[in-house]
């Protein structure tokens, strides 16, 4: 261990410190075991309310409880269909009328695949970006399959093709 002097704190060489935390991460283990917890991520407190919060595996980890977390949340996050209207609004110059009335006039299906989707209101309004013309709602896999092959026609002509041909390999 090398001393820099001045009322630092010691400096570690390489091998010091991977040791050193080898040894944390081990007490840490041995915590974890004791404690019979089954995650390995360190419990956390709300940096509001100080209650612990749990761990939740393969997900974003939260700094806040719930409800210290809704009063956090900016004004236009609170009221989603104010929000909604404002996108359609400055986006498409729509309002949810014209949303509405499109979804009745496609009976609440996609244009493309005809499926319905689980919830209704998840139909996507796919629009040109050349013009800013607004097409018609599709599912989202179907307006995603459009964005994807960048609105080319040229480039949707050709996956039919190759699926033609390569579907006939398959009973």
């Amino acid at each position: 261990m090398d001393t820099t002097g001045h009322g630092r704190a010691p400096q570690r060489c390489t091998e010091c410190k991977r040791e050193h935390k080898r040894l944390q991460g081990a007490a840490y283990y041995a915590q974890v075991k004791a404690a019979g917890r089954s995650s390995w991520r360190k419990p956390m407190a709300c940096l509001d309310c100080g209650v612990d919060l749990l761990p939740i595996l393969g997900e974003r980890r939260n700094t806040r409880c719930d409800p210290c977390r809704e009063k956090h949340r900016k004004p236009y996050q609170k009221d989603s269909v104010k929000n909604r209207e404002k996108h359609l609004r400055r986006f498409y110059r729509l309002t949810i009328a014209d949303v509405d009335a499109k979804v009745a006039a496609q009976d609440g299906r996609c244009a493309i695949c005809g499926d319905q989707p689980v919830p209704p209101a998840r139909l996507h309004v796919d629009h040109s970006h050349a013009d800013k013309r607004v097409r018609a709602l599709l599912c989202g896999p179907c307006n995603r399959m459009i964005g994807m092959a960048r609105e080319d026609r040229d480039i949707l002509a050709a996956a039919s093709e190759y699926l033609d041909v390569h579907q006939a390999d398959t009973p």
